[in-house]
């Protein structure tokens, strides 16, 4: 091997494991979302923001440093899960919402 050059199998290698824990990564956060999705829909069920002076749980999402976006797409989730209980926490945390809307969920 030359001087300051690495071999081909060592960056193939370290590509390879770079690759290897971003798959491990993606699925540990796809299982803390729908964790996350979970929760969120058992403190909206049980109103338990109202118990830290929050007007909704799409307000009590600020306080957990959620932006308006995130905070939207979760308790949608988390409603659509509780509206139909056949689909899976972890399917309903990956879905996608298009377009982010600029009205607030509304507090039922």
């Amino acid at each position: 091997m030359a001087h300051g050059t690495r071999s081909f199998g060592a960056i193939s290698f370290l590509s390879r494991a770079l690759l290897r824990r971003l798959a491990e990564l993606t699925q540990q956060s796809r299982r803390v979302e729908a964790d996350l999705v979970a929760h969120v829909g058992e403190v909206d069920a049980r109103r338990l923001y109202a118990r830290e002076a929050s007007p909704s749980m799409f307000a009590y999402c600020e306080v957990l440093h959620l932006s308006e976006a995130e905070a939207y797409l979760r308790i949608v989730a988390a409603r659509a899960s509780r509206e139909h209980p056949e689909l899976a926490p972890d399917t309903v945390a990956e879905l996608r919402i298009p377009h982010a809307p600029t009205r607030t969920p509304r507090s039922e």
